[in-house]
């Protein structure tokens, strides 16, 4: 199955593809089985790691899912707000922080010290990406955390994943931020984050990159 097929074009959106059976089913539709429980654990380690590095005031999560990080983040008393582009996810958060809202469609309306978006931005259809890539930047005072989906070896298609439309190399996706919207790339930054155990115990330790506004 092709990354396009099944999909809409761009003033429809993918927003019907995120259904329940995508987070929940036995990963015929994705890579997904059980993500709503599954994802409890290491989305709350997370959400831990990320106000122990960045010790935000507010955050937004874009792509959120179902909020686990969003609600732990509350907890921890960030003032964090998550959106995704499910029906689903945002009707099974266990918090009303959690809205439904399409970036790479809509305008994100507020600024936060911290924005962060996990395996997400490769779920764009391609032309909506500069976009979606500008819409995180200008939502964030501060600091942008982006994580796409890579494969260390540099493959830029994933037979496992069709929503996954943008499948590039980690310096292409680096490229296309600081080319979009003139950020600085947090080098050292990137790399300390990826050292966290989080990063590194859910393989994403090869994929972090952290654009900043402080010391531009």
């Amino acid at each position: 199955m092709s990354g396009a097929e099944g999909m809409s074009n761009s003033a429809e959106g993918t927003r019907h593809l995120y259904t329940e059976a995508y987070f929940q089913g036995d990963r015929e539709t994705s890579n997904y089985s059980g993500y709503a429980e599954a994802s409890l654990g290491p989305t709350t380690m997370l959400a831990e790691t990320l106000f122990r590095f960045f010790r935000p005031l507010d955050c937004l999560d874009v792509g959120c899912a179902v909020g686990h990080g969003v609600k732990r983040l509350a907890e921890l008393g960030v003032d964090a707000h998550g959106v995704d582009i499910s029906d689903w996810a945002v009707r099974y958060a266990e918090t009303p922080r959690v809205v439904q809202a399409d970036f790479s469609q809509q305008l994100l309306r507020k600024q936060y010290d911290l924005v962060v978006s996990y395996d997400v931005v490769e779920h764009v259809l391609p032309e909506r990406l500069p976009f979606a890539i500008n819409n995180l930047w200008q939502a964030t005072r501060r600091d942008l955390l982006i994580v796409p989906a890579t494969y260390e070896n540099g493959e830029t298609f994933d037979p496992n994943e069709p929503t996954h439309l943008t499948f590039q190399p980690f310096s292409w996706w680096v490229d296309l931020v600081v080319a979009l919207t003139g950020a600085r790339f947090d080098e050292a930054a990137s790399e300390r984050f990826a050292a966290e155990e989080h990063s590194k115990l859910f393989g994403y330790d090869h994929r972090v990159m952290i654009f900043t506004r402080l010391g531009a």
